[in-house]
């Protein structure tokens, strides 16, 4: 009878990830399914499962309610409270280079150093993008930057879903060396304690410069392919004469992640000196009331920046708790497949990488945390699969798919239809894949097991 429930189990994951693609509220989608897992696990452990089944399996298989709801519904909401500091400290930090003008100096050098070259402008600016976002988290942060780096691609003539996709796909792979993106999915697979940062940028920082050497290649092939009229916007960083920015606060967007993997300086003490460090020398700290205001003012933003988030953050908690009551089913539904190849599952990725685009199966930020499950119950560790389901999150989902929130702001605040941008996107986005997969499995890809 465990293999009936491990088919139930495996139906109502088929039955989320139909209602990702369908546009379903992807919360509510894994806090369903986290009631499903924990009902059908409690229905085993109680009536259906042998003797030795829960002999074997003690530990994971509670008969009790209310033991069962505490671990997903309390405990599982609870397991990810660090991480929410950490996005939030991460999106203070996004509004205080926000604040302090930092970010727009920086792109207003980049953009006259690139002169009247438009490729070369693009390219500069989105490794400018790329170093920004390596330290700054947050949809308010990606916005915020857009207004300004969109305008200016698009009034050198380049096509707005050529400079639109540029900037998005250049996000993408920053998050590839974000502390807080190490942060999420370190403790998505319950693997803080062993999984480091040194470890996650090791293996993030070639996927970046891989990412960023196609996209350049991309983006230039595309931009050769036709050239746009001016966009009727301005041509130039808006100019505030009233803040000077030292060349000292120009690192300041890195320093987070110099401090974190350098000095092994916490996340959140890396933010805030580093924060800190950017208000004191761009002339904030004056007075200590006003600084107290602007640092309530900044946090409130850049929670508030980041609150949906939070909420699916905290909905994968209680699936997360729901799929360990669930492992042992699916354990003995799966554990007879020959899956255990890492090369099989890599191709498989990399092949169906699409399937992330829709808030779909092979993408952290939807339907794949379920995935992810499956393949740690057949036996992959979980180090092999945040880098294998990864790569389709950050260089399909967040870089190509118009279900992420910045992204379909930019397709709005740009005009672009959703057919150019896929066309645009989704080949470019799938080359990503494809290389960055085959780099994952010759480097790691022995030690899966």
């Amino acid at each position: 009878m465990e293999v009936l429930i491990g088919i139930l189990m495996l139906a109502a994951y088929a039955a989320l990830v139909f209602y990702t693609f369908k546009g379903g509220s992807i919360q509510i989608g894994f806090l369903v399914i986290a009631v499903v897992y924990t009902a059908l696990a409690l229905i085993g452990n109680n009536l259906l499962a042998s003797e030795a089944f829960l002999a074997a399996n003690e530990a994971a298989c509670p008969t009790n309610v209310v033991t069962a709801m505490s671990k997903v519904f309390q405990s599982g909401a609870e397991s990810y409270g660090a991480n929410l500091v950490n996005v939030m400290f991460g999106a203070w930090f996004g509004q205080v280079i926000l604040e302090t003008k930092i970010a727009s100096t920086i792109i207003r050098k980049t953009v006259e150093l690139g002169g009247d070259k438009p490729g070369l402008t693009m390219i500069l600016l989105s490794l400018v993008v790329v170093f920004i976002f390596s330290g700054v988290y947050g949809a308010g942060a990606v916005i915020a930057i857009g207004v300004i780096v969109l305008p200016i691609l698009m009034s050198l003539g380049i096509p707005k879903a050529v400079a639109l996709f540029s900037y998005i796909a250049s996000v993408g792979a920053a998050l590839y060396i974000s502390p807080v993106q190490h942060n999420q999915w370190a403790t998505l697979f319950g693997i803080t304690e062993t999984y480091t940062y040194q470890e996650y940028f090791n293996w993030g920082i070639v996927c970046l410069v891989l990412q960023m050497v196609i996209l350049a290649v991309f983006s230039l092939i595309y931009l050769r392919q036709g050239r746009a009229h001016a966009w009727a916007a301005q041509t130039s960083v808006p100019q505030d004469s009233t803040t000077k920015v030292p060349a000292i606060a120009l690192i300041v967007p890195l320093l987070p992640v110099i401090l974190l993997y350098l000095f092994k300086i916490p996340v959140i003490a890396g933010f805030l000196i580093s924060g800190f460090f950017a208000l004191a020398v761009c002339g904030k700290l004056k007075k200590f009331s006003d600084a107290a205001q602007l640092f309530a003012k900044n946090f409130h933003d850049g929670v508030v920046d980041v609150a949906p988030f939070m909420c699916f953050l905290l909905c994968v908690g209680m699936f997360n708790a729901a799929a360990s009551l669930a492992s042992p089913y699916l354990g003995v539904l799966l554990g007879g497949l020959n899956l255990k190849n890492t090369l099989l599952i890599c191709v498989l990725i990399a092949a169906l990488a699409p399937l992330a685009l829709f808030r779909g199966p092979l993408t952290l930020a939807g339907a794949g945390p379920a995935t992810a499950n499956i393949l740690t119950t057949i036996g992959f560790t979980s180090p092999f699969v945040l880098m294998t389901m990864g790569i389709p999150t950050l260089s399909m989902h967040v870089s190509g798919c118009f279900t992420q929130s910045w992204t379909a702001w930019g397709i709005g605040y740009t005009k672009v239809s959703t057919g150019d941008w896929l066309k645009k996107s989704v080949p470019a986005c799938w080359a990503f894949c494809l290389v960055l997969m085959i780099y994952t499995f010759v480097t790691y890809g022995g030690a899966a097991f």
